[in-house]
């Protein structure tokens, strides 16, 4: 390689790393904030077509996972289908929603989950011939919900669902992951950029991405994160006895909230 290859390979890797930086800073002042809904107005109200017996709102966050179910949105139809990417192992209780690149300052939620083997699934939204993954949930136990309500970071207070504004991470690589907090820890004491596994080995069809990456004991479920880059809120469904029994991301493709 020549003086200059190896001055412009030096360049890019700089340009990358100070990139990282920024988005790791950002994210992570970014991840603590309350951000403005901006975009009731841009969706029409959806219209839920559905052969699930639930009325607990949102009632979209089951009944996406329900096959069949078809939802139309102005003059957009998407149909639903679930798709099963692994079980994730959950071995402290704290889950990680986020973006994998900033997974170095990621912080779980208050919530103490289940430990144990849990399945992760996406319900994915098939749109012109196209399917999207619209939401990605945790299953802690087949019980039905009796109430959804925001996943809280430390120093977040609980708002209401119908409220205009929602607590969201951001994405910026078009992926997002759960990961167990423990999990997360080993995995940043590896010192392995965290671009090596974000892209890496993963299963995937030209629509969408998914699948359980592995290392050492522990393990973490990526997807693609919607249509790609935005934030997205994390949700949590407790059952009738309030233990909670799963973990939702909505990618913001319906507009239930109108």
């Amino acid at each position: 390689m020549s003086t200059d290859q190896k001055t412009f390979s030096l360049l890019v890797l700089i340009v990358l790393i100070i990139y990282i930086l920024f988005r790791v800073d950002s994210q992570k002042s970014e991840n603590m904030d309350k951000i403005l809904n901006q975009i009731d107005s841009d969706f029409p109200v959806p219209v839920i077509e559905t052969g699930l017996k639930d009325s607990v709102f949102p009632q979209l966050f089951e009944a996406a996972y329900f096959n069949g179910t078809e939802v139309s949105q102005g003059s957009e139809k998407y149909r639903f289908s679930r798709f099963s990417v692994g079980n994730l192992n959950v071995t402290s209780g704290k889950i990680i929603a986020g973006d994998p690149i900033t997974l170095s300052q990621a912080i779980p939620f208050t919530t103490e989950f289940p430990i144990g083997e849990f399945p992760v699934e996406l319900a994915l939204s098939e749109n012109n011939g196209f399917r999207t993954v619209a939401f990605s949930r945790i299953s802690f136990s087949d019980a039905p919900v009796s109430k959804w309500e925001y996943a809280l970071q430390p120093g977040q207070e609980p708002i209401s669902l119908s409220d205009s504004d929602f607590y969201c991470f951001g994405v910026d690589g078009g992926m997002a992951v759960f990961i167990d907090a423990e999990a997360n820890k080993a995995l940043n004491s590896r010192g392995q950029s965290l671009l090596d596994f974000m892209f890496a080995d993963i299963s995937s069809t030209q629509e969408f991405q998914a699948d359980i990456y592995s290392f050492e004991s522990y393990n973490l479920a990526r997807f693609s994160s919607g249509y790609g880059d935005g934030c997205y809120a994390t949700y949590i469904g407790y059952d009738s006895t309030n233990q909670a029994c799963r973990l939702l991301i909505d990618f913001g493709l319906i507009g239930w909230w109108n």
